[in-house]
């Protein structure tokens, strides 16, 4: 197992991983801006599953930093 931690922000970075990843793990805050930059991370898993034709990576999306 190999864990890569990477920033939102660095989306060439986030399309290589997403190609070679069986699993990403996505925490996601509570903001627009966390929701939009999802949006567009769900996205590229999307179109990462086509290209590979398979359904990986696996994405699930957890919630950080919430009220318990």
């Amino acid at each position: 197992m190999i864990v890569i931690n990477l920033p939102p922000g660095l989306e060439h970075a986030l399309a290589a991983v997403t190609t070679i990843s069986d699993v990403i793990v996505a925490p996601v805050n509570p903001s627009g801006g966390e929701f939009h930059a999802t949006t567009r991370f769900v996205d590229l898993i999307q179109k990462c599953r086509k290209a590979r034709g398979t359904d990986k990576p696996d994405c699930p999306i957890v919630p950080n930093r919430i009220d318990g």
